[in-house]
């Protein structure tokens, strides 16, 4: 059998109890603006949200939605950001709205990441990279009353002694030379 072709994420549907709701939170906290919208199936709305020019859409939000409000219906939508800082404004973002709940810092190590819940319950992460790479899973608080320069200092330190502790650019290396022998 052939190898799958390369491929990349590009978006993520969501079935919402209250669409107009939702639709704003996604353009208020993330930027998101309106490409379409319309009627699927008869009579159900969907909207197609992007922050991309390449995209249509990076995020649908469909009405319609039949399961019960304490279902879980997916982990989590995760969006990268470029740096501690991007990250920090979006954290910012975040807490400023109503409509976000259940906001947790946490480091992973080979990212920082900020997880919250939209106004359905589900949880979104907004991460960046870190510099370094360790044995998953972590998951370690971290404060943004610490500057950026802190928090990256009592990261590294924390990770030094734990297991698989190297350069992200190292642990990089290794991955795709063991993706390339697996073709």
């Amino acid at each position: 059998m052939s190898k799958f072709p390369d491929f990349e994420f590009s978006h993520t549907g969501l079935h919402a109890f209250d669409p107009d709701r939702m639709i704003r939170f996604y353009k208020d906290v993330f930027g998101f603006i309106e490409t379409d919208r319309g009627t699927v199936h008869g009579s159900i709305p969907v909207v197609f949200l992007s922050r991309s020019a390449r995209d249509h859409h990076q995020v649908v939000i469909a009405g319609g939605r039949t399961a019960p409000a304490d279902s879980i219906l997916l982990n989590q939508l995760s969006f990268r950001l470029d740096s501690l800082k991007d990250l920090r404004a979006a954290y910012e973002r975040v807490t400023g709205t109503q409509d976000a709940s259940d906001i947790r810092c946490i480091t992973h190590g080979n990212a920082f990441s900020v997880y919250f819940r939209d106004p359905e319950g589900n949880k979104l992460e907004l991460f960046t990279d870190s510099p370094w790479y360790v044995e998953q899973p972590v998951l370690e608080p971290f404060d943004f009353a610490n500057s950026d320069d802190e928090i990256l200092a009592a990261t590294e330190e924390m990770l030094r002694d734990m297991p698989g502790f190297k350069p992200f650019a190292e642990w990089s290396a290794e991955l795709r030379q063991r993706l390339e022998s697996a073709e």
